[in-house]
């Protein structure tokens, strides 16, 4: 796991959990993640 100002990312076999302060925000494929499509994280 790694921490970002926002969020605790939480890496899996085939997903990234990305959590807040609320509890699970999303699960994204990490392709989106690190690929095409960036985040503000």
């Amino acid at each position: 796991m790694w921490q970002s100002e926002d969020f605790d990312i939480v890496e899996t076999n085939e997903y990234v959990n990305i959590y807040n302060s609320k509890g699970k925000w999303m699960i994204i494929d990490p392709k989106m993640l690190f690929g095409e499509k960036q985040f503000n994280l």
